[in-house]
């Protein structure tokens, strides 16, 4: 019994391992943003190569577009060989997914990275029409610890919440139907105030 287990582990760990690499030849596939654009960063594992690499980009709901290429052969026969790119026209305040194409070897993993060009006196509010829950996007890059506040038109606080990303989710359970107003700040800043409609 426990030659079999022993067996199985030995066979589904090489499995599990694969399945969570972006793809066989590459160690990682990665994406932040910069002020100027989305850098893109993989590296494939030494001992494997490719026929050039194409960059795609697609926006929600959108076909991949090809936003760069490097030609040539792309890897090593002995080390680990790392590669990035810059898209400096990634789509501003929106999620922009990407995949690469690497020569002769098929396709990446999607990975999506939001490129906000916001700070907390330029923030966005989306809101989710299947359940009228409110996105507040902002940046936050140096994840410092920000209060986003709601209150209702008499003034009275409804909800306080403390984040260190740069977004916070309000869920419309518990609030009814008007306007509100919030308030999103951080200590030592003068905090944004805005208006709101929350519908039924």
């Amino acid at each position: 019994m426990n030659r079999l287990f022993a067996t199985l582990l030995l066979t589904v760990l090489p499995m599990l391992a694969l399945a969570q690499r972006p793809h066989p030849i590459l160690k990682e596939f990665s994406g932040f943003r910069q002020d100027n654009g989305v850098m893109l960063k993989w590296v494939i594992e030494g001992g494997n190569q490719c026929n050039g690499i194409d960059i795609y980009r697609a926006l929600e709901q959108g076909g991949f577009l090809r936003v760069g290429n490097i030609a040539g052969i792309c890897g090593s026969a002995d080390f680990d060989e790392t590669y990035t790119f810059l898209d400096t026209t990634a789509v501003r305040n929106r999620d922009n997914s990407y995949r690469l194409e690497l020569g002769w070897q098929g396709y990446t993993e999607v990975i999506t990275v939001f490129f906000s060009d916001l700070n907390l006196g330029r923030h966005t509010r989306l809101t989710d029409p299947a359940d009228g829950s409110v996105r507040f996007i902002f940046d936050n890059p140096q994840q410092l610890s920000v209060t986003v506040e709601l209150f209702d038109v008499s003034g009275m606080a409804v909800t306080r919440e403390t984040t260190r990303n740069g977004e916070f989710l309000l869920r419309k359970d518990g609030l009814r139907p008007g306007v509100y107003i919030y308030r999103i700040g951080t200590d030592g800043m003068q905090p944004v105030v805005g208006r709101m409609t929350i519908g039924r």
